[in-house]
């Protein structure tokens, strides 16, 4: 039976903010790596409820949350529902992490969706960063990106959640992200896969509840499996999960012309994708390596390093 958040007008308690860590799930990949059809598998189930890019890392505190979602989503003419748009659970002037405990008062898993996107790569500035680029060194810059900064919160509020990472092969992400985003560059979208593959090997060193699903292998057998690990029963509907979802005209070894001036960068990051995809089992999306593991990821951390 669903442990419910006890009710209260008081400010959120330490017990109330333990108890949702425990219950946070969050869905995380760059943006085209099966973010939005997992969200919208797990959204089906009454027990789980998830928002749609709320961006709580950055706007837990803001006055008025459910206001600026809804405005944020009506604006760019998202249809409504859960996920993108928010219930009236709170007054007016209610912020990001109020709403969420109210929402976990009525469901056993709440959280949600974020997909990191070239539009918007790095985080605000903090007074000190500000303050850096305007006093510091010409075209040098201590910003940090939206990863970074999405570990550092997630770290202090939701470390014991659990965390869905997708991650797709980096040709087929660039080029579907860039036909999404045509203003900016395939090198930009491969940053963007770059700086989120990074964060994922970093949340999977560091948090102990994180699960790695990898694009071409999402079914109807791996959504069953995660359901299995959240103890949940979410019977879907046939063609919710199909190849059509995953499926692309592009070869798995060749690169595509458009992408040609840059072959050399999405070959390695091809590379690093395929040595990570055959670390993990599809059945338990956890690592597969011996226990003494953690140097591999280093390595690889490294590699990705080098690339951005």
């Amino acid at each position: 039976m669903t442990k419910h958040i006890e009710r209260t007008n008081e400010p959120s308690t330490e017990s109330q903010l333990l108890e949702l860590e425990k219950r946070g799930l969050f869905v995380l990949g760059s943006a085209r790596s099966g973010t939005t059809i997992l969200t919208d598998c797990l959204n089906l189930s009454k027990e789980i409820y998830l928002l749609n890019e709320a961006d709580l890392w950055e706007s837990h505190s803001r006055r008025g949350f459910r206001e600026h979602i809804n405005k944020k989503h009506s604006g760019m003419k998202n249809v409504y529902t859960k996920g993108n748009w928010l219930p009236r659970l709170l007054r007016p002037e209610g912020d990001g992490l109020s709403f969420l405990l109210e929402l976990a008062k009525r469901h056993r898993y709440v959280g949600e969706k974020v997909a990191f996107s070239p539009r918007t790569q790095y985080a605000k500035p903090t007074p000190q960063e500000r303050f850096f680029e305007f006093f510091g060194p010409q075209n040098q810059s201590s910003r940090a990106t939206r990863q970074e900064r999405f570990f550092e919160f997630q770290s202090g509020t939701f470390y014991a959640s659990t965390y869905l990472m997708t991650i797709r092969d980096p040709v087929e992400n660039a080029v579907s992200m860039h036909r999404m985003f045509q203003d900016l560059t395939l090198g930009d979208c491969l940053q963007v896969w770059l700086h989120t593959t990074s964060l994922i090997l970093d949340m999977y060193l560091s948090f102990s509840r994180v699960h790695v699903i990898f694009h071409d292998r999402f079914s109807a057998e791996t959504f069953s499996r995660i359901c299995e690990i959240l103890g949940v029963d979410i019977p879907i509907p046939a063609q919710q999960i199909s190849d059509q979802h995953r499926h692309t005209n592009l070869s798995k070894e060749s690169i595509p012309e458009e992408l040609e001036p840059l072959r050399e960068r999405f070959e390695r990051a091809r590379a690093i994708y395929q040595r990570l995809e055959s670390w993990f089992s599809p059945d338990t999306l956890k690592c597969t390596l011996s226990n003494y593991w953690q140097p591999s990821f280093l390595a690889l951390k490294q590699d990705i390093n080098s690339l951005i």
